[in-house]
């Protein structure tokens, strides 16, 4: 099978949380991480089917382990016995933008002040 990765991958221990539709929130381990997704350890028996879209954030992360990242929508896009590869899902981005800039109706209110 022919690599097909575009980004070059890192090693590193990275704690995730991942959500799946409506299910509870699992905290994983990813194994490597690049630009475009990661790969998490996951039993073969709890992994989602294929295509699927995650809501994944990393935790465990500054000085006092207490932070965490951004969430991030992520689609599976490989299925092994010890995990899944996810890619980063650029719509995201997209939609982050326009959540954190004001709606309409309180962009109207701060200029009428």
């Amino acid at each position: 099978m022919e690599d097909q990765r575009r980004h070059q991958r890192l090693r590193i221990p990275l704690r995730v949380e991942v959500q799946h539709g409506n299910s509870s929130t699992l905290e994983l381990e990813a194994t490597d991480m690049s630009n475009g997704g990661l790969f998490l350890l996951m039993e073969e028996s709890a992994q989602p089917p294929m295509g699927e879209l995650l809501k994944v954030r990393s935790v465990g992360l500054g000085i006092d382990g207490k932070e965490s990242g951004p969430l991030l929508l992520m689609r599976i896009v490989r299925r092994t016995a010890t995990g899944i590869g996810l890619r980063l899902e650029p719509l995201l981005a997209q939609e982050q933008t326009e959540q954190s800039e004001p709606r309409e109706s309180t962009r109207s209110v701060v200029q009428a002040c």
